[in-house]
C-alpha cells in the first residue's frame, strides 16, 4: 500500500514540475514579448549619406585621343549611404539625444532618424568619440517620445539572457535573442587605444545593428551593439557590445561639453605572465603590469611610481590583463584619484594617482640590449664600463638592439632581476640568452629610468 502511495506521490510531483516548467516558459515568453513591444519604441533607424568625389577617365578619350599624352582625369561626385541603429537616451526641452556608434555617423553630410511609428527627423551630430566608438546625435521635436531604460553593466554575468534590437540590413526593429557569451573581452581592433571591455553575445548581430541596444531580461540597456566577428560579413554568433556604463560616461560628456576626455597616467607597461615574473624575481607574483617607462612629471611620476614596479591593482580593478588597466584609466576623468597597489623589490606598496588628461602624444618606451664584439652579431650593440652601470657606446642599424629601442648613451643598470656593474656582468648574463627570449633591460637615459625588452 505504501508503495502505491509513494508511486502516486512521485507521479504527482513529476506532473507539478512539468506544469511549473511550462509556466516558467510561458512567463519567459510573455516577458520577451513585452520587452520587444515596449523597448522597441525608443530604438531608432539611422540612415546617413555623404558626397564622395572620385577621379575617372573617359574610356573613349583613352582610345581615341588624337592630341597625344595621357587623358585628362575628370572628377565626379556620387552619394554614398549607410545604415545603423540607435536609441533615445536623454531629453532636454524639445531636444532628444540619441546614442549610436561613431562609425555610423562620422564623416556623414546628412543624418536622418526614423522612429518606430515611421516618422522621420533630421538629426544633428552632437559629438563623437572614435576611440570608444560612441556618438551622440540629436533631433528636435515637440512630440512626446519614449526614452530607453538604462541598466548597469557592472551587474551582468556570463550566460545572462539578452535581447538585441536594431535594423540589420535595413530591416527595421528586428529582435534577436541569446545570452552573454563572455564579458571583459579586449577590443579586436588593435589600432584603437583599448578603452572598452566588450560584452560578447550570441544574439544575432548583423550590419545595420550597430548602435542599437543590447537589453537584459528586465528590458534595460546594458550594452551598445557595435561589431561582429565574422569572415562572411554576417552573424556567426559572435557579436560585441560596448558596456552601457562606458557608453553612458562618454555620452554624458558629449552632451554636456561637446567632447569626451580620457584619463592618462603617463606610463608604458607590459602584461606579465608567470614565466616573465620569475625572470624579474617575482616568483610569487603571477599577474600584474610591469612599468616599462614613467613619463617625467606625469601623474604616475608624481605619485612615486617607478620603472620596474609591478602594478597589481588600480581602484577596485585587479590587473590580470593589459586592458584591465587601459579601460580603468581611460574611463576615469582627469582629476579623479585612484589608489594603486604595486610590488617593488618584493614589497607591496600603496600609492595614489591623480588622473591626468590624455593627449595624442606618444609615451611609448624604447627597449634595448648590450654586448661587446661577440655579442654584436646577436644583439647589435657595443658596451663599455661606466661608473653608473654599463654604457651603450654604439647601436647597429636594424639590429635587435635598435629595434628594441636602444640609443647611444643609454646606461644599463639591471638585466631581468640581476644588477650589472660592468661589461663582464652583462656578458655572463647574456651568454645563454638570445634576442627574442623576452629579456628585460633596465636603462638610465637622461636621468630617467625605463625598461627595454628584447
Amino acid at each position: 500500500m505504501n508503495h502505491k502511495k509513494n508511486l502516486i506521490l512521485a507521479i504527482f510531483c513529476m506532473a507539478c514540475s512539468v506544469l511549473f516548467a511550462d509556466e516558467s516558459i510561458i512567463n519567459l515568453q510573455e516577458k520577451l514579448r513585452q520587452i520587444a513591444d515596449k523597448e522597441s519604441k525608443p530604438v531608432v533607424f539611422i540612415s546617413t549619406e555623404k558626397t564622395v568625389k572620385q577621379q575617372s577617365y573617359d574610356p573613349f578619350e583613352f582610345f581615341f585621343n588624337n592630341r597625344g599624352g595621357r587623358p585628362t582625369p575628370k572628377e565626379r561626385e556620387f552619394k554614398q549611404s549607410a545604415l545603423g541603429s540607435g536609441f533615445l537616451y536623454h531629453k532636454k526641452g524639445d531636444e532628444y539625444f540619441i546614442i549610436t556608434n561613431s562609425h555610423v555617423v562620422d564623416g556623414m553630410d546628412t543624418v536622418k532618424v526614423t522612429l518606430d511609428d515611421q516618422k522621420e527627423y533630421e538629426a544633428a551630430i552632437v559629438g563623437s568619440d572614435s576611440d570608444v566608438d560612441i556618438a551622440v546625435i540629436k533631433i528636435k521635436t515637440k512630440d512626446n517620445l519614449p526614452l530607453a531604460k538604462i541598466g548597469d553593466s557592472s551587474n551582468i554575468r556570463t550566460a545572462d539572457l539578452v535581447m538585441a534590437i536594431g535594423n540589420p540590413y535595413g530591416l527595421s526593429h528586428s529582435v534577436t535573442f541569446g545570452i552573454i557569451s563572455a564579458i571583459g573581452r579586449p577590443s579586436p581592433d588593435n589600432t584603437k587605444p583599448g578603452f572598452t571591455n566588450f560584452i560578447q553575445t550570441d544574439a544575432a548581430i548583423n550590419p545595420g545593428n550597430s548602435g542599437g541596444p543590447l537589453l537584459n531580461i528586465s528590458g534595460e540597456v546594458i550594452g551598445i551593439n557595435t561589431m561582429i566577428y565574422s569572415q562572411s560579413g554576417g552573424s556567426v554568433g559572435i557579436g560585441f557590445a560596448i558596456p552601457i556604463n562606458i557608453a553612458k560616461n562618454i555620452a554624458d560628456q558629449l552632451i554636456t561639453i561637446g567632447k569626451s576626455e580620457h584619463g592618462w597616467i603617463g606610463i608604458t607597461f607590459r602584461e606579465l605572465n608567470e614565466g616573465e615574473a620569475e625572470k624579474l624575481g617575482l616568483k610569487k607574483q603571477q599577474f600584474g603590469m610591469l612599468v616599462m617607462q614613467v613619463e617625467k612629471d606625469g601623474p604616475a611620476d608624481k605619485a612615486g611610481i617607478q620603472s620596474g614596479d609591478v602594478l597589481l591593482k588600480i581602484g577596485k580593478q585587479k590587473l590580470s590583463r593589459s586592458h584591465d588597466l587601459t579601460v580603468t584609466v581611460g574611463s576615469a576623468k582627469p582629476g579623479d584619484k585612484l589608489s594603486v597597489t604595486i610590488m617593488r623589490d618584493g614589497k607591496t606598496l600603496e600609492k595614489t594617482i591623480v588622473i591626468g588628461k590624455r593627449s595624442t602624444k606618444s609615451t611609448v618606451a624604447d627597449s634595448g640590449n648590450s654586448a661587446e664584439d661577440e655579442e654584436i652579431e646577436r644583439f647589435g650593440f657595443v658596451l663599455a664600463d661606466d661608473k653608473n652601470g654599463v654604457l651603450v657606446r654604439a647601436v647597429e642599424t636594424n639590429s635587435p638592439a635598435s629595434h628594441a629601442g636602444f640609443k647611444n648613451g643609454d646606461v644599463i643598470t639591471k638585466i631581468n632581476s640581476k644588477k650589472v656593474m660592468n661589461v663582464k656582468d652583462v656578458m655572463n648574463i647574456l651568454k645563454d640568452i638570445n634576442p627574442g627570449d623576452g629579456t628585460y633591460f633596465f636603462v638610465n637615459r637622461d636621468g630617467d629610468t625605463l625598461i627595454l625588452m628584447m
